[in-house]
């Protein structure tokens, strides 16, 4: 058996800038094609990642000075009060470098933002596979489960 060398360059996250916005708009738009969104329009998908880097930060993932992977960020006010959420409209993290360890790293600087800014923080995990694989990771992010969404019928 062969094994894969342990890479040990560290993962780090920073803010995104202007300029790192067109790499997000393409891992926005692969995250996208991973999770089988219907009907995705490029325009709309663009102006999604423009306006939410606009009201929120966007925490990069950053290997090796390459950007590996983002947390889209995004507010919202409650429909029943006037507290500011803030959400994720896209976790995404490229597949050669999906891993515990670099979920974490996102995860950590995510509620970093929430801290930061004092909001309480929702994350969206579509679902794929069992739900109790899910569920398991919101708890070690600390973090509790408090919705399930369903849909009937599908978008064509």
């Amino acid at each position: 058996m062969v094994h894969k060398p342990r890479s040990s360059s560290k993962l780090i996250t920073r803010y995104a800038d202007k300029e790192d916005l067109p790499e997000v708009y393409v891992m926005y738009l692969q995250g996208l094609a991973d999770i089988k969104a219907p009907r995705v329009n490029e325009d709309k998908a663009l102006n999604n990642v423009l306006l939410n880097w606009a009201v929120a930060p966007c925490v990069l993932l950053v290997k090796d000075d390459e950007i590996v992977g983002f947390a889209g960020l995004t507010t919202l006010v409650s429909s029943f009060s006037d507290v500011v959420i803030l959400k994720d409209y896209m976790f995404y993290i490229q597949p050669a470098h999906r891993g515990i360890r670099s979920w974490r790293t996102l995860c950590k600087a995510v509620q970093d933002v929430a801290d930061k800014y004092n909001m309480p923080f929702i994350g969206e995990h579509l679902l794929s596979g069992d739900s109790k694989h899910h569920e398991r990771l919101i708890k070690m992010a600390g973090a509790k489960p408090i919705a399930i969404q369903s849909m009937y019928g599908e978008i064509k």
